[in-house]
């Protein structure tokens, strides 16, 4: 599953004839490159899309190595996708990728005025949870899938994840790689270029579940930021790979508004005093308070 980074929130900023051929674009590239890898399209599903395998995709480590090469290949389709997004006069916009295996159900859902095939069952959930947590240009997998190629994947290290509905964790791998079929890397993307400042700044943060901003706020503060990302020390602990709104009250939007910002969490550590420390990693921004931050941190740097 393939999820469109901050595509919903750039839908209230610039107008559909921009969006709509972008989004045209973006499938078609993404079709042809599914296609090509021998996948079959279940469904899109606003700008996220749900590819599958048959179990006769599935019998090897090949097939599994198959699966992540497709992956690869989208992520490097961006590139191409952004450069006709800047004709559109549109910011560059990433996709966030989950890949999982496992046992499903395929089953016809509706009645007699619309009828859809689709498939159901716990890898179902996971791997739309995978692509729902990774970062802009990212591939996050299972360690299903990890497993089953792991001689020929590079990968980071495994990391644990709470998964609502489950009692336990789940270890996930974020895909860096492979050497087989042949030699291919993930693009990496600009989040980390430029200079990192110390600084201190207050903000307040609102934890997203479902992708719901909760109204809860909690007071922290900025102690370090970048182009593409900041750490923050704040009294409440959050996971990684959690998802936050950060609101910086300082007048970095037009006519003086708030400068909101969506995040990722990447890690997070204790404090000696109780408190927490966490970096992140910006996965949207308006355009002007990106360009705000950007000229802070070079005015500090």
């Amino acid at each position: 599953m393939s999820d469109l980074r901050g595509f919903t929130a750039l839908t209230s900023q610039y107008p559909i004839d921009r969006l709509a051929p972008f989004l045209d674009m973006y499938f078609r590239r993404m079709t042809d490159i599914i296609g090509n890898h021998g996948r079959a399209i279940d469904k899109f599903m606003g700008d996220s899309i749900f590819a599958l395998f048959t179990d006769d995709q599935t019998q090897s480590n090949r097939s599994e190595l198959a699966l992540l090469s497709c992956a690869i290949d989208m992520q490097v389709a961006m590139n191409a996708i952004n450069e006709y997004g800047y004709t559109l006069g549109l910011p560059s916009i990433y996709t966030g990728i989950g890949r999982n295996v496992g046992d499903v159900v395929t089953c016809t859902l509706g009645s007699g005025i619309y009828l859809e095939q689709t498939v159901l069952g716990d890898p179902v959930n996971l791997v739309a949870r995978l692509a729902g947590f990774a970062l802009r240009g990212q591939v996050l997998m299972s360690e299903a899938v990890y497993e089953a190629g792991k001689d020929s994947i590079i990968a980071g290290s495994s990391i644990n994840v709470m998964i609502k509905g489950r009692k336990q964790s789940v270890q996930v791998r974020e895909l860096q790689g492979l050497t087989w079929p042949m030699q291919m890397a993930i693009p990496v993307r600009e989040n980390g270029k430029g200079p990192r400042v110390e600084v201190i700044l207050p903000i307040t943060c609102h934890p997203i579940e479902d992708q719901r901003v909760r109204q809860q706020a909690i007071k922290a503060d900025i102690i370090d930021l970048s182009y593409g990302g900041m750490r923050i020390l704040t009294p409440q602990r959050h996971d990684p790979l959690d998802e936050i709104k950060i609101v910086i009250p300082f007048g970095m939007g037009p006519n003086n508004t708030n400068g909101d910002v969506y995040a990722k969490v990447l890690t997070c550590a204790n404090e000696e005093d109780g408190s927490y420390c966490f970096s992140t990693e910006f996965s949207y921004l308006e355009e002007f308070t990106r360009r705000s931050i950007r000229s802070l941190v070079d005015h500090l740097a």
